[in-house]
């Protein structure tokens, strides 16, 4: 569907593989194992129509598997994935323009959320030069969201936390949910 001119794509998206390995986005080859690229290389799967095959994936892995890396790089994937898109509102049917387009980052705490994973997101999006080239960088100043062009925004919170209230969530990243009130 990326090389057909009613592609919902402004350009085509490279694949994950490309995306974590490539100087030209996150060149994190050296730093992402094996068994990491091969689980991304699954949940980013699509179909003929582009549409992804995954819509609910769950890690339930031990301690020092990078798990928050591996969410951190597919948080940035997707980022980069929607702000590709021409019109991401229009793209997913039931948005109205205007919507909020979020990817929540949940931890047991607020503020483990923003310095866990969230933290993890902040630095793959500073690292990779994709973002940087298309003036994509998050705002030093800001450490409670990342917010980017087409109204599209990664967010941290706890279990307990109603941020997300007024954003479209499209995709949560929940750590440690077993120990969720």
């Amino acid at each position: 569907n990326f090389g057909v001119t009613n592609s919902p794509y402004v350009e085509p998206c490279v694949d994950i593989q490309t995306f974590v390995n490539s100087k030209d986005y996150l060149n994190a080859s050296a730093r992402t194992r094996p068994a990491v690229m091969e689980d991304l290389a699954t949940i980013f799967q699509f179909d003929e129509n582009g549409k992804m095959k995954y819509h609910e994936i769950v890690f339930d892995e031990g301690k020092g598997s990078g798990k928050g890396y591996k969410s951190s790089v597919i948080a940035t994937y997707l980022v980069y994935r929607l702000l590709r898109l021409k019109n991401p509102q229009k793209y997913f049917p039931n948005l109205s323009p205007g919507s909020k387009i979020a990817i929540m980052n949940m931890s047991l705490t607020g503020a483990q959320a923003k310095d866990v994973v969230f933290g993890q997101i902040s630095a793959r999006v500073e690292q990779c030069k994709w973002f940087r080239e298309h003036g994509f960088e998050p705002d030093p100043d800001v450490k409670s969201v990342l917010r980017f062009p087409k109204d599209i925004y990664v967010l941290p919170g706890s279990s307990k936390e109603t941020a997300p209230a007024g954003y479209d969530i499209i995709a949560g990243i929940m750590d440690e949910a077993a120990w969720y009130t």
